[in-house]
């Protein structure tokens, strides 16, 4: 954190409106070199420092109310590794309240390739399977699974080990229990359509 008032101002902020259930802040870069686009959480990236609601946080710092925190469950233990944040701001909105992403706090991160991790394909899939599969309508865990196998299919085509390893991870994400299975309601899916995210892609 190089601000020694983050938390302060962190706290501040979920103080500011009960509407917010947590807070994830900008991640720049440790060494400020350009920080890599998949830390802003949201489709249209555009501008890091812009404030706004968000549907999937970044794992590694996030500050959210202790009533809200338990009442979502927590992090996804079962995943080990991807999309735990994804599900900890579903169900944040599940509660309720939204997850905010605030552009003018900032945390940093040394830049790291996700693909470091030797299973970081395989966990990728299974942990998408396992997230629609844990916490959406049932024709929602389809749609929300093709739209995902799409994309990645598209973002991977001409790399057939990385397109093999995500495959196996996508059938164990069918084949192995994800664990407690707690449904978003229909009202939050409502209300993240409304927000301009909902949970199919």
């Amino acid at each position: 954190m190089p601000s020694p008032r983050f938390l302060l101002e962190a706290v501040a902020l979920l103080a500011s409106s009960r509407r917010i259930g947590l807070v994830q802040p900008r991640v720049d870069s440790l060494d400020g070199s350009p920080s890599p686009r998949r830390w802003t959480p949201r489709i249209l990236k555009g501008d890091p420092r812009r404030s706004g609601p968000v549907f999937s946080v970044w794992e590694g710092a996030v500050v959210l109310r202790r009533d809200v925190y338990a009442s979502t469950g927590g992090w996804a233990a079962p995943f080990f590794y991807a999309h735990e944040g994804i599900e900890l701001a579903w169900r944040v909105w599940d509660t309720g309240r939204i997850a905010w992403y605030a552009g003018e706090l900032v945390a940093q991160h040394p830049v790291i390739q996700p693909t470091r991790h030797a299973d970081y394909y395989r966990l990728n899939a299974r942990n998408r399977v396992w997230l629609a599969r844990r916490n959406l309508p049932v024709p929602l865990v389809l749609v929300y699974v093709a739209s995902w196998t799409a994309i990645q299919c598209l973002r991977w085509r001409r790399e057939g080990p990385a397109l093999s390893a995500w495959f196996a991870g996508w059938r164990e994400g069918w084949r192995v229990d994800p664990g407690e299975r707690r449904v978003l309601s229909l009202r939050t899916v409502l209300r993240m359509t409304f927000a301009g995210r909902p949970p199919i892609v």
